[in-house]
């Protein structure tokens, strides 16, 4: 009982900090109605650059610990002026993509700017121990502990003052409420926003700065602690800096004591990381079941996502990919097929999401966790199995989709922000446990795959390039007409009838769950495919290419190919893969993942702004644009064949699509 209370007490400290990167969260929540996902990676530019003002220039501490604020500062402020200001009245999903854009590129930047290896941390406060008045013997804590939960205390106090009863917090409060009326008594809410965002980021990153005196600092470690302070803000309601306080400090002590069973657990179930687990499970239950909202009621309602338009003659692009790949991957330098073959692969993952989000409005931050489910179940069947190699690949995605339904669930009764906080915190929480199980899946061993052939030609992605990429060049067409088949069939239209408006789809007597869950399957069961193809091209499976990191990049890379079209995953896979073409180009330099990422960062925030159809969607704009013509509404799928205007699908989507296009 003793070592649990002293757990607790130890961990109050780090508890309060992630109370402290939750006020950033809120008060940027409170005046733009964004929840900002590059919150952690703006915390990390505060971290790294107070520690390579200590190490590289030699400046004192409190200095550094300014020069990182005000770096955290600046990042916020310019974001804001740039792309979040033009966003104001976007769709949610944009905004989404925009922050998400903005952590690729901070990513992508910290170590060229920072250096390669994560910095030493500094201890910013003394170190001295306090045995505190109670207990036998007696429980300790440190000061520089102590200093940490007293500053954090103030830091809030201080904050509610501000809101509560300053001309700025009551004109904030009223430009979130009713942008209008706040104009119409002189509130200029743009301005109220930027002083906002400048607020939250610095103390994003002061709250990073403290945390790098507990632990390594880390490009995705900061990531995940915003996970938990998103856990704590829905706990807290997003409403009380006090509150963000008082949950944040138990938990944080919770997980501390947590870490002292987490060894014992692992024993006894072969699976690790349960410790990683509390605030994600936290988010689950308060989102799921205690039905708490990210995104308050009503302040998601905006543009409705890019038009999903339906190509006149889908069989004649496909006819024209196949016939210009075979002789690529024949004829091409060897240097350029694995790379292209990568792309490909990248290409199928994304058509899942083309599914998921682009039709059906369901938004998914943890795809590559279903896509690893594929490989590992493709591997485990060729182990035990010794199936051919499509064969296997239908097994990888039929076994991904029990999983990729039971990540859907949450989507019967959120959406939106919400169910890409929750889909999130399942891939953290996967990442974190099963997929770093060695007896499950190898860990850091990886998986190994058998050798299998086709018509006695070996698809071995290592030694027979050319084939394994006719190979995927094969099952990528195919992924691609049975995406445009969804998208041209009545199961297509109940989705984009979904996507437009739940109730009007609901009121025409659709199963708004069911239809859901439907879309969540088949999303899974490409991304099965496309993970097991990763796997049959290295012939073994490394789990870091799933991780959740990798899943947000998806996200953000398919919404600048084109979230609704076949044509952006192949352009998101071709230009934009790390490991594909693009990377290729760009590996004489010595740096392609990092030009890659920062293309790819700048590329989604500056297309979400300019293009919301992709870059998919820019020749068809330029064209039409040309000859004059005015667009079509959305989700009207051009009245080419196939599209909404047939009976079947005019009869499931009802009304839902009549708005839609009216809107």
């Amino acid at each position: 009982m003793h070592a649990n209370i002293q757990l607790l007490i130890l961990g109050a400290a780090a508890g309060t900090l992630y109370a402290l990167l939750a006020s950033g969260l809120l008060i940027v929540f409170r005046s733009s109605r964004v929840l900002n996902f590059a919150h952690g990676a703006i915390a990390t530019v505060g971290a790294y650059s107070y520690l390579f003002l200590i190490h590289e220039l030699g400046w004192p501490k409190i200095p550094a610990v300014v020069g990182g604020v005000l770096a955290s500062t600046a990042v916020g402020v310019a974001f804001d002026l740039l792309f979040m200001r033009r966003l104001r009245h976007a769709d949610p999903l944009a905004r989404l993509v925009c922050t998400l854009g903005l952590m690729v590129l901070i990513h992508a930047l910290i170590h060229p700017v920072f250096g390669k290896e994560d910095p030493v941390p500094v201890q910013l406060f003394p170190t001295d121990t306090l045995r505190l008045p109670f207990g036998e013997p007696a429980f300790i804590i440190g000061l520089d502990r102590v200093i940490l939960i007293v500053i954090t205390v103030v830091i809030c106090a201080l904050l509610w003052a501000l809101y509560a009863f300053t001309p700025f917090g009551r004109a904030t409060r009223a430009a979130a409420d009713n942008e209008r009326a706040a104009q119409l008594l002189g509130v200029p809410p743009q301005r109220l926003e930027m002083l906002n965002w400048a607020l939250g980021s610095a103390l994003a990153g002061l709250a990073g700065i403290f945390l790098s005196t507990l632990q390594q600092p880390s490009l995705n470690a900061y990531t995940q602690v915003l996970v938990t302070a998103i856990a704590i803000s829905l706990v807290a309601g997003f409403r009380s800096f006090g509150l963000l306080v008082v949950v944040g400090t138990v938990l944080g002590s919770c997980s501390a004591l947590l870490l002292r069973y987490s060894q014992r657990l692992a024993e006894a179930t072969g699976v690790p990381g349960w410790d990683q687990a509390l605030p994600l499970l936290v988010i689950i239950g308060a989102v799921v079941i205690g039905g708490r909202s990210v995104v308050p009621k009503g302040a998601e309602t905006s543009r409705s996502l890019p038009p999903a338009r339906l190509p006149e003659r889908p069989w004649r692009w496909a006819a024209v990919a196949a016939a210009a790949g075979v002789p690529w991957f024949l004829l091409a330098p060897i240097g350029l097929v694995d790379p292209t073959t990568v792309s490909l692969i990248i290409a199928v993952a994304l058509m899942s999401l083309v599914v998921l989000t682009g039709y059906c409005g369901q938004i998914s931050l943890g795809q590559m966790t279903v896509a690893a489910v594929g490989a590992l179940g493709a591997g485990r069947v060729l182990e035990h199995v010794g199936l051919t190699p499509p064969l296997a690949l239908l097994a990888g995605g039929l076994l991904a989709v029990p999983v990729g339904f039971l990540v859907g669930l949450p989507a019967v009764r959120v959406r939106g922000v919400n169910l890409a906080v929750v889909g999130l915190s399942v891939a953290i929480v996967m990442d974190a446990t099963v997929f770093s199980s060695e007896r499950l899946t190898g860990a850091g061993l990886g998986l190994k795959y058998p050798t299998a052939s086709v018509f006695g030609i070996d698809m071995n992605g290592i030694t027979q390039q050319r084939a394994f990429g006719i190979f995927t060049l094969v099952i990528t067409v195919l992924a691609g007409a049975f995406v445009l088949y969804v998208r041209r069939s009545p199961l297509g239209a109940r989705f984009l009838a979904v996507r437009a408006n739940e109730r009007g789809a609901a009121a025409q007597g659709l199963s708004v769950g069911a239809t859901k869950l439907q879309a969540f399957a088949i999303a899974a069961f490409i991304a099965g495919v496309a993970g097991a193809l990763l796997g049959y091209r290295s012939q073994q499976i490394a789990w870091a290419s799933f991780e959740f990191f990798t899943s947000i990049t998806l996200v953000s890379v398919l919404y600048l190919g084109g979230i609704t079209s076949v044509g952006g995953c192949v352009l998101g896979g071709l230009l934009l893969a790390n490991g594909g073409l693009m990377a290729h180009v760009f590996s004489f330099s010595g740096h392609a993942h990092t030009i890659v990422n920062v293309l790819s960062g700048l590329g989604v925030m500056s297309i979400v702004i300019m293009h919301p159809e992709g870059l998919a969607g820019v020749p068809r704009q330029i064209a039409e644009a040309l000859r004059g013509r005015r667009r079509p509404g959305p989700d009207t799928g051009g009245g080419g064949p196939g599209g909404a205007h047939r009976p079947a699908v005019k009869a499931a989507a009802g009304p839902a699509l009549a708005e839609e296009r009216a809107r």
